[in-house]
C-alpha cells in the first residue's frame, strides 16, 4: 500500500473545527439498534471487492477533505473486521488507545467494553499497523494526541449509527448485494477465527475473548453456517 502524499498540516482543521470546541459524544444505547440477527458475515472474495472499491475511493478524491473522509472509511473497515469491536467500542477508541506517547504503536491495548463495561485486551495485527500506519503518515496525524481514532465530518466522534450508515453505503457501491449491518464486520471477524482454526480445541476460547463475551452461549449467534454448507455435512455423515 503506497503512500499518498497531501499537503495538509492538521486533519482538524481540514475539518474546519475550531480547537477546544470539540465536546465529549459518549455512546448511547439508543444510537445502536440490533438488527443483525439475520445478517450473515462477509465472504473473503466480498471483503477483497470491498477493500479494492475503498482503495480505488481514496485514490480517486479530488480534494484533501475528500481524500480523509475515504480514507478514513478505508480504515475504519479494515480495523472493523479486523478487531471484532462492537460499533459502539470501535467508534470510542482514541489514538491514545493505539499508540504510546512516544507515538508508537502498543503491544496491545486495554479498553473497558460499553456494553459489559468490563475490561478487555486488544491487539493489533500486521492489518491494522500496515493501514493506521498509512493514515497517520499520510494525513500528518498527531499519534500522541487522545483525540478519537474515527471523526465525523465535523470533527466530532462519529456515532455507531451513522458508522453503520457510512458502512452499508461503501458496500452498496462496491456492489456487494447483501443485507448488512452495523454488527457484519464483527460477525464477519467471528467467522473468520472460526475458519481460520478449525481443530483447534481452543477456538472457542479464543472467540470468546476476542468478542469480549461473558459465556459461550452468547457466542452461538456467531457461529453461523449456511444452509448448502449444513446440507453437505449432514449429507456426508452417513452414520
Amino acid at each position: 500500500m503506497g503512500a499518498i502524499i497531501v499537503n495538509f498540516v492538521d486533519r482538524k482543521k481540514e475539518l474546519h473545527i475550531v480547537a477546544g470546541t470539540r465536546p465529549e459524544q459518549p455512546y448511547k444505547k439508543k444510537d445502536y439498534v440490533n438488527k443483525t440477527k439475520t445478517m450473515t458475515p462477509l465472504t473473503i472474495e466480498e471483503i477483497d471487492t470491498i477493500k479494492g472499491y475503498l482503495w480505488t475511493e481514496v485514490k480517486g478524491a479530488t480534494t484533501p477533505i475528500k481524500k480523509l473522509q475515504r480514507a478514513r472509511n478505508h480504515v475504519m473497515f479494515i480495523a472493523s473486521i479486523n478487531l471484532g469491536l462492537r460499533a459502539s467500542d470501535l467508534t470510542m477508541l482514541r489514538l491514545s488507545d493505539v499508540y504510546t506517547k512516544s507515538g508508537k504503536f502498543r503491544e496491545d491495548s486495554e479498553i473497558i467494553l460499553c456494553k459489559t463495561q468490563k475490561k478487555h485486551r486488544l491487539f493489533f495485527n500486521s492489518s491494522v499497523r500496515e493501514v493506521l500506519t498509512w493514515y497517520t503518515y499520510t494525513f500528518n496525524i498527531n499519534t500522541n494526541s487522545s483525540d478519537y481514532l474515527f471523526l465525523s465530518q465535523m470533527g466530532n466522534q462519529i456515532s455507531p449509527k451513522r458508522m453503520g450508515q457510512i458502512l452499508k453505503e461503501f458496500i452498496r457501491k462496491a456492489g456487494v448485494e447483501r443485507r448488512v449491518a452495523t454488527h457484519t464486520p464483527r460477525k464477519t471477524y467471528a467467522r473468520q477465527l472460526i475458519e481460520r482454526n478449525r481443530g483447534d480445541v481452543d477456538t472457542l476460547e479464543f472467540l470468546q475473548k476476542g468478542l469480549g463475551h461473558s459465556s459461550k452461549k452468547a457466542l452461538m449467534s456467531y457461529t453461523y453456517a449456511d444452509e448448502d454448507r449444513y446440507k453437505e455435512k449432514v449429507m456426508e455423515l452417513n452414520l
